[in-house]
């Protein structure tokens, strides 16, 4: 079953030219949250595996997940897709109170307690 995907901007900033669309990564978390793997969704959706698994890790699917919520599949079923309070890009909330992304999370504004709203 091949989805229907919105035609993906080209940009010279973007690894081979083409974005993710919101869309394609609304599929993403969602097929990755049933248990699909890389290599089907990125079938699915018309991308490789490891482009897949690459915005997967970037939007946090794969990171920072403690070992047992991975083991009993919480982290798929409990998780969902939100905007960053700081840079307002799509990554996969694991929690109540995990409202930035791994970027935001990691900068050094962050970690000086500065204004994150200045994040590249």
């Amino acid at each position: 079953m091949k989805c229907q995907v919105e035609e993906r901007p080209q940009s010279a900033s973007i690894p081979n030219g083409i974005a993710w669309t919101n869309e394609e990564i609304r599929i993403l978390v969602e097929e990755w949250k049933r248990g699909i793997g890389f290599k089907k969704i990125g079938k699915l959706i018309g991308r490789s595996r490891k482009s897949v698994a690459v915005k997967a890790s970037r939007i946090g699917l794969t990171t920072g997940l403690d070992s047992d919520e991975v083991r009993n599949g919480n982290a798929r079923k409990n998780g969902k897709l939100r905007n960053c309070l700081s840079c307002s890009a799509l990554f996969y909330s694991t929690g109540f109170g995990n409202r930035l992304c791994n970027k935001c999370k990691n900068s050094s504004a962050w970690d000086s307690g500065g204004d994150c709203t200045e994040i590249d």
